[in-house]
């Protein structure tokens, strides 16, 4: 190789003109966040299809829950908005305005008001409020639709929505950015609220369940129970994995730490990944649902003998019959064996 080749190997640095370690650090976030975004992206959309496969494989269409079909596409909609547009915006950034005054890191302080960055920042307000309003939902039926207790987080959401459409104003402001005085006074505050109503809704449903689990275990036996109360089961039920991130993003956030760009993108999937986790459960008839508990619940199970029925056993209550979602254990199989499960499809 002849000496005025450059070896790429080198120890020679390339690393742009101007720009120190805590520039590049900025825009390395920046970089990782659209990558790890997009491979949660990924994740998100395997559920997706495996959630509209439950709700629609082998029914009539008058039986298919239409509002949670509606439900889970405006989420995946709203989310592949989000995603399209973060590309977008690091193709501009790195690759077609390279070289704006003062690099990638000035593009990205100043390009929060173009039209790419305004649909971005909108699909995400509308994700986070589906994302909520699912939690809420969630959070009614583990406690018997009792909107008492939900008084205070209602208020909470309320005020996270509307803090919600003044971020979205605010940033589409010339010269706004995330790190402005304005931009900070508005977003924080609407991040908090959101992470505080995912906080208390987690533990809400976390303690329901804990609350109940004995009386489970009365009723479905140990071993039904851990469907329901396992460790497993509450974290999703609870969307601990929602409030985690939450706070992994507000708390880096709020101490102008840029690592909270990798946090961002992995939170505006999380928060769509964790209500499909719920939707999942209650369509494979793993849910938690008040009615377990209440009695009400005829214990015998039959075979089924229809070939569309592959899913598992049938479940016969007072006046309707629904497929269980689990294959049946050995002491299940026989006719008239005692079963300690209810399905219920219409609760979510």
């Amino acid at each position: 190789m002849s000496d005025n080749t450059t070896d790429a190997t080198n120890s020679t640095s390339y690393a742009p003109p101007g720009e120190g370690p805590a520039e590049l650090f900025i825009e390395r976030t920046n970089f990782n966040g659209v990558t790890i975004g997009t491979f949660l992206y990924g994740v998100h959309f395997t559920l997706f299809l495996i959630a509209l496969h439950y709700f629609l494989s082998g029914k009539q269409w008058n039986r298919v829950q239409w509002g949670m079909v509606t439900y889970v596409v405006l989420l995946f909609s709203a989310a592949s908005v989000y995603t399209g547009s973060n590309i977008k915006w690091g193709e501009q950034m790195f690759i077609d305005d390279r070289n704006y005054p003062g690099g990638p890191l000035g593009f990205y302080f100043n390009a929060f008001n173009t039209p790419m960055i305004i649909l971005g920042n909108s699909a995400f307000i509308v994700t986070n409020f589906l994302a909520d309003s699912l939690v809420l939902y969630r959070t009614w039926i583990v406690w018997q639709r009792n909107f008492l207790v939900l008084a205070f987080p209602l208020l909470i959401f309320a005020g996270s929505t509307v803090m919600s459409i003044l971020v979205v104003y605010q940033l589409a402001k010339p010269d706004a950015h995330f790190f402005s005085n304005v931009g900070l006074s508005l977003t924080i505050p609407y991040f908090s609220l959101s992470m505080a109503l995912n906080i208390i809704l987690t533990l809400m449903i976390a303690g329901k369940l804990l609350l109940t689990r004995n009386r489970l275990r009365t009723v479905l036996g140990d071993a039904h129970a851990k469907l329901y109360t396992g460790i497993a089961a509450m974290l999703v039920e609870s969307a601990a994995l929602y409030s985690t991130f939450s706070i992994l993003f507000i708390a880096t956030y709020s101490v102008n730490n840029a690592v909270f760009n990798d946090f961002l993108a992995m939170q505006s999937q999380i928060m769509c990944i964790s209500p499909l986790l719920i939707i999942i459960r209650v369509a494979r008839g793993h849910a938690y649902s008040p009615d377990l508990t209440s009695g009400n619940v005829s214990t015998r199970v039959f075979n089924s003998t229809d070939s569309q029925q592959r899913s598992g056993p049938m479940v016969a209550t007072r006046t309707e019959t629904f497929h269980m979602q689990t294959w049946p254990t050995q002491n299940e199989t026989a006719v008239g064996t005692e079963s300690m499960t209810k399905i219920r499809d219409s609760d979510v």
